[in-house]
């Protein structure tokens, strides 16, 4: 009988790299290479800025009622703006503001805005907190150094929509202020409502526990 010789591939197995390399290599796996290596430093580095150690506030002093006198003949329709306390303890805060000397009387009129930082002129009713990291607060900083200059409209771009949309450019839910038109009461109301759910009041402490009957 003849003798059967195996055949020889084409290839040569012995010299042939890709053949010897384990199924799992750099060069196997998903097209890797960098897979089964530690993240370079930038990359470690660059996770530890996303701490979220930085308490970012939404606040809100509501002052008079809809319905009273004072809220549009005295103008007290109260304030909303944002607070930042960091690790370290420092704290910091943004708002917005006429620019100049605002008519009550043609509350509907735009004027020239500012973004006043810091913004301590009011002592907060209502307040909702979120921890985001230096990079999540950059885009809200950003945020506000893009709108230092626009125009101040109590309908259409007033404290609230600054505060909010600040608190929002850090990747955060902002409770709503008003179907229509934005304010410090609407927000006030919106917060406590947010708070009450998680049994805090409206300054984020513990609710006192109800009375036995």
């Amino acid at each position: 009988m003849k003798e059967l010789k195996p055949k020889h591939s084409t290839s040569n197995h012995k010299n042939d790299s890709k053949s010897n390399q384990p199924f799992f290599s750099e060069r196997k796996f998903f097209g890797g290479g960098e897979f089964f290596k530690p993240s370079s430093p930038v990359i470690q580095k660059k996770s530890k800025t996303q701490t979220k150690d930085i308490k970012l506030t939404l606040a809100a002093d509501k002052e008079a009622e809809y319905y009273d006198k004072a809220y549009f003949r005295g103008f007290e329709i109260g304030h909303s703006w944002v607070m930042i306390e960091r690790a370290d303890k420092s704290q910091d805060s943004y708002g917005f503001w006429p620019k100049t000397v605002f008519n009550a009387s043609r509350f509907w009129e735009s004027v020239d805005g500012k973004v006043k930082h810091p913004d301590t002129s009011h002592t907060p009713t209502a307040m909702f907190s979120a921890k985001v990291s230096q990079d999540e607060l950059q885009k809200g900083e950003k945020y506000a150094a893009d709108n230092a200059n626009s125009k101040y409209n109590v309908l259409t771009y007033n404290c609230t929509h600054f505060a909010r949309d600040f608190f929002q450019k850090c990747g955060q839910y902002a409770p709503p202020a008003g179907l229509i038109i934005e304010d410090p009461n609407a927000l006030h109301d919106a917060i406590e409502k947010h708070n009450g759910y998680k049994g805090l009041t409206p300054l984020e402490t513990e609710k006192p526990p109800k009375k036995s009957k």
